[in-house]
């Protein structure tokens, strides 16, 4: 070290230590060094440690109160603190989802305030002091706190949620007397409500009552009972009135007296198992609602089989619904409201209708004139899933912004099947989906033949599950198609595969392995003889031979052949089922409502 860094450094430390004698006060003799100036006695020895002591906490405060500066002057020049407070405030609206339409959250609304607000003193401030971002009441809620929530939520518009999946007596936490003190504490503040959630079960508290309540600022309301019981749960003044602002309206097993009832300008309208509204008012309210996005009449309880449907009406334009669902309604009700209907794009398209004893008919001349607004849906599917049941035909589309479309047809005969594929082929375009998966479940009464039309005018077949016939169709896989120079075969994308028919063998899986993949060269590449080109199907990647019971010995000579490390017997393949079952169930959800496709003529339970 230089002599003039030494002397630069002992400058500071003398400067320090006078700012250090003059704020607290002490005897410059005390800070100066022991071994220049030895202390005389032990008591002024004592004076000068506690002074260094007390000039050492001075820096300390001083640094940490430097630091804190420090912090604060560079949090104000990131983006964020510059923006300001009300785009803030809608910020934490849009993450914390206070205007959703939901049951309540974990963790909870105010669980996620609370988080917030510890980040820093300016976002405390700001939450502290913004009424609307605590206008949220969860029926999760501690009733400890909820004085303190409607407290700073002053005079903002409220969003309700309640749900009670359980009895309350098996709910830990939430007795009846916290459900009541909850219900008690929000129906004051009944006309502040503008979103209300409400899904309780037979054991809480009346419906009625709560739904008899004045509800003039009404917005968005979603309403269940859990367990469906329609003579007790019908409601004879819904709202306490009209609700002239009420945008969204979803009834889950809930009735109510629609005479008084007055609807306009809505964009949601949701009726599942509930008494639907007379057929003429029902138009009323879909005439009056020209922004309609999502119109649902599903399961519907109405004392009666049929709607009084009117003769004449006009045609009814809806430039923004992108989802229709029309299940187990009467077939006149539903032709109808087809026919009336003009929408420009559909994202969602589900119709089932109930079936007249006796008589055919067929829903989809009805729907000519919705092809064009589904069918560039159609153009952009990326994945297709084909069943075939009795009676039954589905299909799934799926593009990449993870819509999933759903396409079923009933079918009474080989006939009405054929002319519904032959429809289906004419209006929708496969032939730029990467992939497809294709079930033919047992029994579904229609000759091999139909099933080898299904494969030919699917493309891009990955993934098969047959239930019946697999003789003829491991007959079908091994065919050989030559197309002028070229050699291919049946299928040639396929990868997984699952065969479990009582009548096949294992004999006839090893011959369809011998022929389609035996021969197959090792260097993955189209072999050339001559002028003719073999294009070679993909590898096999799983192959389930569920209700052939292979042995060991068997699985092992398949994989050889094949190629293909995945290969299960009976028991795996039940096993594996069992847990995909149980996936599906606990995963299951009403994919009318998120985005799906559903047309058919006969409704099966």
């Amino acid at each position: 070290m230089t002599a003039a860094s030494k002397t630069a450094i002992v400058k500071a430390t003398g400067v320090i230590l006078e700012s250090i004698r003059k704020e607290n006060d002490i005897r410059t003799d005390y800070l100066l060094d022991p071994a220049v100036c030895p202390p005389s006695c032990i008591v002024e020895a004592e004076n000068g440690t506690r002074a260094l002591e007390t000039a050492r906490g001075s820096l300390d405060r001083s640094m940490a109160a430097s630091i804190v500066q420090a912090k604060k002057q560079r949090n104000a020049f990131l983006p964020i603190s510059r923006l300001p407070v009300e785009m803030l405030a809608e910020i934490f609206h849009f993450v914390l989802g206070s205007h959703e339409l939901c049951p309540p959250k974990k963790p909870s609304h105010v669980t996620c305030l609370k988080t917030l607000a510890s980040v820093c003193a300016d976002w405390r401030s700001l939450i502290s002091g913004t009424p609307n971002l605590w206008a949220v009441l969860e029926s999760t809620c501690p009733l400890s706190f909820l004085p303190t929530v409607i407290r700073k939520a002053k005079g903002s518009p409220l969003n309700i949620r309640c749900f009670w999946e359980t009895p309350p007596f098996l709910i830990v936490g939430h007795p009846i007397r916290d459900q009541s003190a909850f219900l008690d504490a929000i129906t004051p503040l009944a006309n502040r409500w503008t979103t209300l959630y409400l899904d309780i079960g037979k054991t809480d508290p009346p419906i009625i009552q709560i739904l008899a309540q004045s509800l003039p600022n009404l917005r968005h309301a979603f309403i269940q009972y859990s367990v469906y019981d329609p003579y007790n749960q019908f409601v004879n003044n819904p709202f306490g009135g009209t609700t002239p602002h009420l945008r969204q309206l979803c009834l889950h097993q809930v009735s109510i007296d629609w005479t008084s009832v007055e609807l306009e300008n809505l964009y949601t309208l949701a009726i599942v198992h509930s008494q639907a509204p007379p057929f003429p008012r029902l138009l009323t309210f879909v005439e009056k609602s020209p922004e309609l996005e999502h119109l649902e009449l599903s399961h519907l309880w109405q004392g009666a089989t049929t709607f009084n449907v009117p003769t004449t009406t006009s045609k009814i334009v809806l430039p923004c619904l992108e989802t229709l669902v029309l299940r187990d309604l009467d077939f006149q009700v539903a032709s109808n409201l087809i026919r009336l209907l003009y929408p420009q794009r559909l994202k969602t398209l589900g119709i089932a209708v109930l079936p007249l004893p006796g008589e055919h008919y067929s829903i989809v001349p009805d729907l000519e004139h919705l092809i064009p607004a589904i069918q560039s849906s159609f153009h952009e599917a990326e994945f297709i899933s084909f069943e075939i049941e009795e009676l039954l035909v589905k299909i799934r589309l799926k593009r990449a912004s993870g819509d999933l479309f759903m396409l079923d047809v009933g079918a009474v005969g080989t006939a009405e099947l054929e002319a519904h594929l032959a429809w289906l082929k004419s209006k929708i375009e496969l032939s730029k989906s990467s992939s497809a998966s294709v079930l033919f479940a047992e029994p579904d009464n229609f000759s091999s033949a139909i099933r080898f039309k299904i494969l030919e005018w699917i493309p891009n077949v990955t993934a098969l599950d047959i239930y019946d016939g697999v003789a003829e169709m491991l007959h079908y896989l091994t065919e050989r198609v030559c197309d002028d120079k070229k050699v291919s075969w049946r299928c040639p994308h396929l990868r997984q595969a699952l065969f479990s028919d009582d009548e096949a063998s294992v004999k006839d899986v090893m011959e369809f392995a011998k022929r389609r993949y035996g021969d197959r060269p090792q260097d993955e590449v189209p072999n050339e003889d001559g002028e003719l080109v073999i294009n070679w199907p993909d590898p096999l990647e799983s192959l389930d031979l569920e209700g052939l019971e292979p042995d060991d010995s068997s699985i092992d000579e398949l994989k050889t052949i094949t190629g293909c490390g995945d290969i299960t017997g009976y028991e795996a393949s039940q096993d594996a089922s069992d847990a995909h079952s149980y996936d599906d169930f606990q995963h299951s959800s009403d994919e009318d409502s998120v985005g799906s496709m559903y047309l058919s003529d006969t409704s099966f339970d």
